[in-house]
């Protein structure tokens, strides 16, 4: 079974949601798109170590680069958190993000430095793929539709 954001008969995205991003070894992550502010401000809050395998990827799919900075709240494992360009060329990792489950103690929610990118990954820490994302690597989505494809599927944000 994969995590969150159960795909619905209608869900308008169901056709573009699941992806797989393979790292230069030819390993893979099957990973979900976050596409709507909803599921962006969710992303794993909630989630429980059991529903999110190792080899689970959640991908922050953005139109626009612009300057993006991430919280942990109600987080049951720590993440690495992924920051990409455009071509999904890794700009920057923060590594073994803490997990905070609940939302009290606000000031105490870990968060990334802001970091202009187009698209984010989570992924869990504990990841043995973790280890092997490297800064300037590129990754491959690998899908039925093209990135522009479905870039064209998603409104653009107002």
């Amino acid at each position: 079974m994969f995590f969150i954001f159960p795909t619905y008969a209608l869900d308008k995205y169901k056709d573009i949601r699941n992806v797989e991003i393979q790292i230069p070894s030819g390993e893979k992550f099957l990973t979900k798109l976050a596409i709507t502010d909803q599921e962006k401000t969710k992303g794993l809050s909630g989630t429980k170590k059991e529903q999110f395998a190792t080899n689970h990827a959640l991908l922050f799919f953005y139109k626009e680069s612009s300057e993006k900075s991430f919280w942990m709240p109600d987080t049951f494992m720590n993440l690495d958190i992924i920051f990409l360009d455009k071509n999904f060329t890794i700009l920057k990792i923060e590594k073994n993000m803490h997990a905070h489950p609940g939302r009290k103690n606000l000031s105490q929610i870990p968060r990334t430095p802001p970091i202009f990118s187009r698209h984010v990954m989570e992924i869990r820490s504990d990841s043995p793929l973790a280890n092997k994302l490297n800064i300037g690597m590129k990754l491959k989505v690998i899908s039925s539709y093209s990135l522009l494809q479905i870039e064209s599927k998603i409104p653009r944000p107002k």
